[in-house]
């Protein structure tokens, strides 16, 4: 039997992105001023990508300053800005799905993530769940804070890094009548 565990995917890449960034300056407790012109030099990157930009027009629309963008980084960031999984979706119907969805989570956005697969997949085969002390990766939100305690997690108690009950209904997910193996 097939079946997709779907672990905090995005649907759109360009929106992802203005999410992210959003999220990232919400979370830094930029200013307003900031926050303008950090959407300004996004939009500049969004029109570059649009019009097949090099890397060489790229630095030159930054003046020279790329934030860690190289060249290797700009190409693939230009073959997949317009990447958008809502298509592919359609692929997974009749397929048993558990989307599982982090309420820390400054990557995707996970309302446009549940609201696309449902709408997308419908309620029959679809499971969603919500890990609301969960970071993006499902890790607990308050190890991802602290680089100590994850490490120590992950080397004494790997199983304690997932959200509270991420493992357990996954095995449950796995376990359902559909999902049986022959």
């Amino acid at each position: 039997m097939s079946f997709v565990i779907a672990v905090s995917p995005a649907i759109n890449w360009l929106r992802q992105g203005r999410y992210n960034l959003l999220a990232e300056l919400r979370t830094e407790g930029a200013s307003a001023a900031r926050v303008e012109a950090e959407l300004a030099k996004s939009d500049t990157t969004r029109r570059l990508l649009r019009r097949g930009a090099t890397f060489g027009e790229y630095t030159a629309a930054m003046g020279g300053r790329t934030d860690g963008m190289t060249a290797a980084r700009w190409r693939f960031v230009s073959a997949n800005h317009t990447a958008d999984a809502t298509g592919d979706l359609e692929a997974l119907r009749g397929t048993p799905v558990l989307l599982a969805l982090a309420g820390h989570d400054t990557n995707v956005d996970t309302a446009e993530t549940e609201r696309v697969y449902g709408e997308v997949l419908g309620s029959d085969t679809l499971t969603v769940a919500h890990y609301p002390d969960a970071a993006h990766s499902l890790v607990k939100e308050s190890l991802e804070r602290s680089e100590p305690k994850l490490v120590l997690t992950a080397l004494l108690a790997p199983r304690h890094l997932f959200a509270e009950g991420f493992l357990a209904d996954q095995r449950r997910f796995l376990a359902a009548p559909d999902r049986a193996r022959p």
